[in-house]
């Protein structure tokens, strides 16, 4: 079975359920704090900030530092994945998200984060993966591609 699966295919408990089994079988707990930090996680399912998601969770009694806590653990365990702008470092779900392969693209003004998931491109990214690990005797497990720009919404107001 494929660890990648598309969000709309599962029902939230059963993202959950297998999120709690990877913790758990890491020798840690799986908190009601974790699954709240989990479930808000999967409900805005975009790139977001740790703060941003404080002031989700705080009318839940759930402190900043539990926050950076849960999302630390997430990110080493491989659940999510920290991109990291400017100061700020931002979420996403790595595992049993459906987004496979993407290039983010920032605009510089906004700070807006798109994910560009495109056919072709990924085609060119796996060629990409392909060649460094044949040129380079390694096996990429993992890649970052960040394009920083100007997106169309800032364009326009100038």
């Amino acid at each position: 079975m494929s660890l990648i699966l598309k969000l709309w295919d599962v029902d939230m408990s059963e993202m959950i359920e297998r999120y709690r089994k990877i913790i758990e079988e890491s020798g840690q707990k799986f908190t009601k704090q974790k699954q709240l930090i989990l479930e808000t996680i999967l409900e805005v399912n975009r790139h977001i900030s740790a703060n941003e998601i404080f002031n989700l969770v705080k009318n839940k009694n759930i402190g900043l530092a539990t926050v950076y806590r849960a999302l630390n653990s997430f990110t080493e365990l491989g659940i999510l994945k920290r991109i990291k702008i400017d100061n700020t470092s931002y979420y996403e779900l790595k595992i049993y998200s459906g987004k496979v392969l993407h290039v983010h693209f920032i605009c510089k003004y906004c700070k807006n984060i798109l994910d560009i998931n495109d056919k072709n491109l990924i085609l060119e990214y796996i060629k990409l993966n392909n060649l460094v690990e044949n040129n380079f005797d390694v096996e990429v497990q993992d890649a970052d591609i960040m394009l920083v720009g100007v997106c169309s919404s800032c364009s326009n107001k100038k």
